[in-house]
């Protein structure tokens, strides 16, 4: 007898919709202008600029209110141009149901919110839909009830308010100015640099960093790592080498031209490979463009010096009075590393993950566990599945089946299954990292590696960061190539990692001539490139050991696991 299903009309989500579609052009536009008017105003003053002026005095009133909210929260340490404040106003946002404030992840000034904009403006747009998305950001900024509300408030009174309306303007000049620039950019005749190389460049011009850098070195690394790294510049938090800089929310994009927007000195180190590599061609031409031709920073200097006149840099960055300033640098950086999982492990994972998917939409365990049996026999029910992947259903039976194949249950009950108290809270945590995972529709990323990605993230990676100050996660590709990226099933986690939307930068390391730039599902994430060894001593890679952490699954988990499952995990199986 076919078993009766419930009709789950919640499962159509609105945040696993398909991103695909004749109007993925249009979309990029959108998230360009949301990101240069995001980065301007910050998220509170957000809705100033796109409501319709038609009552300028509430809006008026609106942005001073905005203004003071930051100021409902603790005083932050380290706050004596109100520098801790303006980072507040920048990343907070409002939730309009509960008027509650809403605080992100917060790296070096960015809030997550910056990932977002930094992924879609490393997306291609042509020279003429650029410029038409500048210029509809630009008109959107001469929002009269936002300059007249920040004018007012910085008129006012003395205080954090107004100092702060003063820095919201200063942005808005410094982004209005790059903006500009970007413009006339966009209109030169370039033969290596690409659009998408000169709108990183300009969106860096303003993008929360610190300590702010004096040089910046365009260099081959082939070439000149060694040498960097007998001199003092490598360890100065004043100058800008890509293997010394830790990135926010930045793609590796975002990454490269953030060493130089912002820098006032740039040094080209003409090595005789140099101009053999693209990234160095793309870079060189942009230092020529600045040079010659226009830069919205005034005075910046540019420095041609051969490879063996790297010393004569040394001179350039000042050394810092206060002592101990950054004695260390680059700080030593916490990253998680995942680690290889076993067959019957993985299969453990997924099962939990879609399970607490599947909750998600039927907001009932009960309800979930007896599905998720149902789908394991074979039953396939009518309707969508929680996620937008092609096989629907299909794919959740075979992950049930296969967790049913690891403990051989003769009464083919589940070995791992949602708790009765599968509670709120649980659930809450569920629902939140859901809207991480991203459109399926294509069948590329696997709905396989999502599961095994989304599981290790509530339990593994939740179990290191209450141990250990965990800042990044680092993939480290050093010891795979890319068959085996794509093909190891030991590695589907690290897949599915690569491509979820965590609330943590995510780094990829490795070798020279990997080219895991080119690997499928990498995306633009930042990589780092090791050519020497010791050369990111400063990123300290942590993990729980494999055995601990199928050890302790069953108590991070939260999840009812077999007698039979639970000796496995403990290592008696």
């Amino acid at each position: 007898m076919e078993p009766s299903f419930p009709a789950f009309t919640s499962f159509s989500a609105p945040y696993l919709a398909p991103r695909r579609g004749v109007h993925i052009i249009k979309m990029r536009q959108v998230e360009h202008v949301r990101a240069w008017i995001g980065s301007t105003t910050g998220y509170l003053l957000f809705g100033v600029v796109f409501t319709p002026h038609d009552d300028h005095a509430l809006l008026e009133q609106l942005t001073i209110e905005r203004l003071r909210l930051p100021l409902q929260t603790p005083s932050p340490i380290d706050n004596i141009f109100e520098d801790r404040r303006l980072e507040q106003l920048y990343n907070l946002s409002l939730n309009t149901e509960t008027g509650d404030l809403i605080y992100p992840h917060v790296r070096s000034g960015q809030g997550e919110q910056w990932a977002h904009h930094w992924i879609w403006l490393a997306q291609e747009l042509d020279v003429e839909q650029t410029l038409e998305t500048l210029h509809v950001a630009a008109c959107l900024l001469r929002s009269e009830p936002l300059i007249n509300g920040l004018t007012a408030a910085a008129e006012a009174e003395e205080g954090p308010a107004s100092i702060m309306a003063i820095g919201v303007m200063r942005r808005m000049l410094i982004n209005l100015k790059a903006m500009a620039w970007l413009e006339d950019a966009l209109c030169h005749h370039w033969t290596d640099v690409q659009v998408r190389d000169l709108v990183a460049f300009a969106f860096s011009a303003s993008k929360p960093d610190w300590p702010r850098r004096e040089l910046a070195i365009s260099h081959r690394s082939a070439d000149l790592k060694s040498h960097l790294m007998e001199s003092s510049l490598w360890n100065s938090p004043r100058c800008a080498i890509d293997a010394c800089y830790t990135p926010s929310w930045e793609t590796n994009l975002g990454m490269m031209w953030g060493l130089f927007a912002q820098s006032p000195v740039i040094a080209r180190v003409n090595s005789p490979g140099y101009l053999e590599s693209l990234w160095c061609r793309r870079e060189s031409e942009l230092i020529d463009y600045l040079r010659d031709k226009g830069d919205f920073m005034k005075g910046r200097l540019v420095v041609d010096v051969g490879s063996t006149e790297i010393s004569g840099l040394e001179g350039v960055t000042r050394h810092d009075p206060e002592p101990g300033f950054l004695s260390t640098f680059p700080p030593l950086v916490m990253v998680a590393a995942p680690q290889r999982k076993e067959p019957w492990e993985l299969a453990m994972l997924r099962a939990a993950a879609a399970l607490r998917l599947i909750c998600v939409f039927t907001s009932d365990p009960k309800l979930s566990n007896d599905l998720a049996e149902t789908l394991a026999n074979g039953h396939i029910p009518p309707g969508p599945a929680p996620t937008n992947n092609p096989d629907g259903w299909e794919t959740y039976a075979r992950v049930f089946k296969d967790v049913l194949g690891v403990t051989d249950a003769k009464d083919n009950s589940l070995p791992i299954k949602l708790p009765d108290n599968y509670g709120p809270e649980e659930m809450g945590k569920d629902i939140e990292f859901a809207y991480r995972v991203p459109d399926l529709s294509s069948g590329v990323p696997a709905l396989d590696d999502i599961l095994v990605a989304f599981e290790w993230f509530r339990t593994e990676l939740a179990g290191l960061q209450s141990e250990r100050d965990i800042e990044r996660i680092v993939i480290n590709c050093q010891s795979i190539d890319r068959n085996a990226w794509m093909s190891d099933p030991g590695l589907s986690h690290f897949r599915g990692i690569s491509v979820l939307r965590f609330p943590y930068p995510l780094w990829f390391l490795q070798y020279a001539g990997q080219d895991v730039e080119n690997w499928p599902l990498v995306g633009d994430r930042p990589i780092f490139t090791e050519y020497l060894d010791s050369q990111f001593a400063w990123m300290l890679e942590t993990f729980l050991d494999p055995k601990d952490a199928r050890k302790w699954y069953p108590q991070d988990s939260g999840m009812s696991l077999s007698d039979k499952l639970q000796k496995l995990c403990a290592g008696q199986g």
